[in-house]
């Protein structure tokens, strides 16, 4: 017997990743009011978008007819990635007895102050979709509706959403609250791990930290999406594999910022898509999914000697990199040249700043392969956090409030 329910249901979460999608377009505001008005017809339609690219993931928030859609992007940038992650792992003391993430709940007071401004009211039937990140908010933004007005039980469907909190959260959701998308193969879903994979990341961390972060899990109605478009009620994916190195953040970022990779949401639209094209239709095995996820029950003495391991890998890693002498080609190097009077500096072939004295030049050069020889001996080096960093760190210090002193010069002013 086919699953027709499925379907309709996979039809209509392609509608409001399509929806998510729209509002990363400059004009996205007024793209999505004319799927609100396609969808809902004509009417008296309020709407507002969240600022993007700042603190906050952007959120749109519309309404019509009496129904209420609420949108949650991913992560934008790296200082988006960097709270949430943060969020998730420095419980700064007293962290254990919270059930979610703190920059969820500092992001859920941003908007709510943002929509204090606006005509937007709390009324009517709520529909709310999260992508990535985006999915963690729309769990605990229907909670914070919950029980803090009198709006009804909103409907939630997600996509690849980070983990919103621990049990006591994901129990909180009827199993009408919609469906939970996750890809077999994205490893999102998965964050934050679980106490196996963090000793790893750190070996130091206290116990109850670490069992806050590992009491975190996923809520029911998961329904995991394979690359043929078929579906099955699960908890969490079944063959996902990129885990980060040592950024949360960068690692997090990047698998947003993948265009076919099986976080992105377009991957998402696609598999959905081959669902309702199929013939036959394909099965799931419970149209609500699956239940929630149960977090592991680890002893303090589990935790000692998961951390005891991760102190020995991490030693015997840097005994292996600190073996022999470090050789680095001369082409991958950093080098001073000259063109008559004028001294710059190379790098990998390529000029990356101007002395333009002989000392200056020479004495970036010399400390930018100090730096490569040094990063060539670390037990763990995590190139996409380096990146990003550095990145984030040029920004800051070419911006002429940034503290910086003198301002980091990046243009060619004459």
């Amino acid at each position: 017997m086919l699953d027709n329910a499925y379907v309709a249901n996979i039809r209509l979460a392609i509608q409001l990743a399509y929806r998510i999608k729209s509002i990363r377009d400059p004009d996205a505001q007024l793209i999505t009011d004319r799927f609100m008005q396609a969808d809902l017809g004509a009417g008296n339609l309020v709407s507002v978008l969240s600022t993007q690219g700042g603190n906050f993931p952007t959120m749109y928030y519309g309404q019509l007819n009496g129904v209420t859609l609420i949108l949650f992007d991913g992560v934008e940038n790296l200082y988006q990635a960097g709270a949430l992650t943060s969020g998730y792992y420095l419980t700064q003391g007293g962290g254990i007895s919270r059930t979610t993430n703190r920059y969820l709940t500092d992001s859920i007071a941003y908007y709510n102050s943002f929509l204090a401004g606006t005509h937007i009211t709390r009324t009517g039937n709520f529909v709310i979709a999260g992508y990535s990140a985006g999915a963690a908010l729309a769990y605990n933004y229907a909670r914070w509706l919950t029980l803090n007005t009198d709006a009804p039980e909103p409907i939630i469907w997600t996509f690849g959403g980070c983990k919103p909190g621990d049990r006591t959260l994901a129990d909180s959701f009827s199993p009408r609250f919609g469906l939970r998308f996750f890809n077999d193969s994205d490893p999102v879903p998965l964050f934050p791990f679980n106490l196996s994979t963090y000793t790893l990341y750190n070996p130091l961390a206290v116990f109850d930290d670490l069992v806050f972060v590992n009491n975190f899990c996923q809520p029911g109605g998961g329904v995991e999406v394979f690359a043929n478009g078929t579906g099955r009620s699960a908890s969490v994916p079944s063959a996902a594999a990129s885990m980060p190195m040592l950024s949360f953040a960068s690692w997090l970022l990047g698998q947003v910022q993948a265009p076919n990779g099986p976080h992105s949401i377009q991957t998402y639209i696609n598999r959905l898509q081959l669902a309702v094209d199929a013939e036959p239709l394909p099965r799931v095995d419970q149209a609500q999914g699956g239940p929630p996820e149960v977090p592991p029950v680890l002893t303090p003495a589990e935790v000692r000697a998961g951390q005891a391991a991760a102190v020995q890998t991490i030693f015997r890693l840097g005994n292996i990199q600190q073996g022999g002498e470090v050789t680095i080609p001369e082409p991958q190097q950093f080098s001073a040249f000259h063109d008559g009077k004028i001294w710059a500096v190379d790098f990998r072939g390529t000029t990356v700043a101007i002395g333009p004295t002989k000392k200056r030049a020479h004495g970036l050069a010399r400390v930018g392969n100090d730096l490569l020889r040094r990063l060539q001996r670390q037990g763990i080096v995590d190139p996409a956090a380096i990146a990003d960093q550095f990145e984030a760190y040029f920004v800051q210090a070419a911006d002429p409030n940034g503290g910086f002193d003198p301002v980091l010069n990046t243009v060619w002013n004459q």
